[in-house]
């Protein structure tokens, strides 16, 4: 397996507003379900309604990662 980079675009965004993105190891699994993040999450504010945050984590190539954006204290 390689050590892969990962770069994540999130749209949709409000600009000026507070976001938490976080980062969890293998694929949603359903309602119901709590994953167990990876890392800490990471707080970031756009100023547009599109954000890019490149992932300093690599990914295996033979595992699956995914991430989710929140706003700030949901």
């Amino acid at each position: 397996p390689a050590a892969l980079r990962a770069t994540v675009t999130m749209s949709g965004l409000h600009a000026g507003r507070v976001y938490t993105l976080t980062r969890y190891a293998g694929l949603p699994r359903g309602a119901g379900t709590v994953p167990t993040p990876e890392f800490p999450p990471v707080t970031f504010t756009p100023q547009a309604d599109t954000f890019v945050y490149a992932d300093p984590h690599t990914v295996t190539s033979n595992d699956a990662t995914h991430w989710v954006a929140v706003p700030a204290g949901s």
